[in-house]
């Protein structure tokens, strides 16, 4: 994609244009009648500490793959594009929806380790399929840059910025440090009120390298399954979680 540089830890991005008009339309016409109130199942806190607290988020959500709507497959491939060492089918989606008075508050997009110990989402974007006609920006309180259209973007007075671009843009931010091994809290954001309209948006996951890493280890070994017969402690190890972080740095030199 012309002009696209990732935002670096810390900041957050506006790419606009990132899904057009059309895509849009099919993405709400083949699966908006999906999405199920949180109301009830809500909102993940923060870190190691996650759990279920009612009244955390009232919003309404589902995640897609081609089986819902087979336009999916038409926006993995785009955001493969912005995120070329990631394969289509390793991304995850979520649509989500905002009526009046709905929300999200304060969270992280990476709640806790996978139990291989690594974070899934190392990359978080969110695409506006419609945007609301007043209130239901994405607020960053510990965001340190934006980079975009600085007509979509304004300060918080307690620090940080709430982002509201229009349609077709997509907000971009990293939600781990340099090394993907650690939370960066710069990424906590919040879904604020809807005022007055309604608020389609889907979130798209990147997997982080040491995610990717790991279900490359497994699918490796399964493939090779002849070249390890007979060693016992080796498929011990592909059973364990706790090994999913070993096996995939024998796979990643191995290929």
């Amino acid at each position: 994609p012309a002009a696209w540089r990732r935002p670096k830890p810390g900041a957050v991005a506006v790419v606009e244009d990132f899904v057009p008009a059309a895509l849009r339309e099919r993405l709400l016409r083949e699966a908006g009648h999906l999405v199920v109130s949180n109301v009830r199942l809500s909102s993940t806190l923060y870190g190691e500490r996650a759990e279920y607290v009612p009244g955390y988020r009232t919003n309404s959500s589902c995640f897609l793959d081609e089986r819902d709507a087979p336009c999916v497959g038409e926006l993995r491939r785009r955001a493969a594009a912005y995120f070329p060492e990631v394969a289509p089918d390793l991304i995850e989606l979520q649509l989500v929806h905002y009526k009046p008075r709905e929300f999200y508050k304060l969270h992280h997009d990476c709640p806790a380790r996978a139990p291989s110990g690594h974070y899934p989402r190392r990359y978080s974007v969110f695409c506006y399929l419609a945007a609301p006609e007043k209130g239901g920006g994405t607020a960053f309180p510990r965001a340190q840059t934006f980079e975009g259209d600085p007509a979509f973007c304004e300060p918080m007075a307690g620090g940080g910025f709430l982002v509201k671009p229009p349609a077709g843009c997509a907000v971009v931010w990293d939600n781990l440090d340099p090394c993907g091994d650690r939370l960066d809290k710069r990424a906590e954001h919040s879904g604020t009120a809807i005022d007055a309209g309604e608020k389609w948006g889907i979130n798209v996951w990147l997997p982080s390298e040491f995610s990717m890493l790991s279900s490359s280890a497994r699918l490796f070994l399964k493939a090779n399954s002849q070249v390890f017969e007979g060693d016992p402690a080796l498929y011990q190890l592909l059973e364990s979680s706790q090994g999913e972080a070993k096996l995939a740095a024998f796979c990643f030199v191995a290929m």
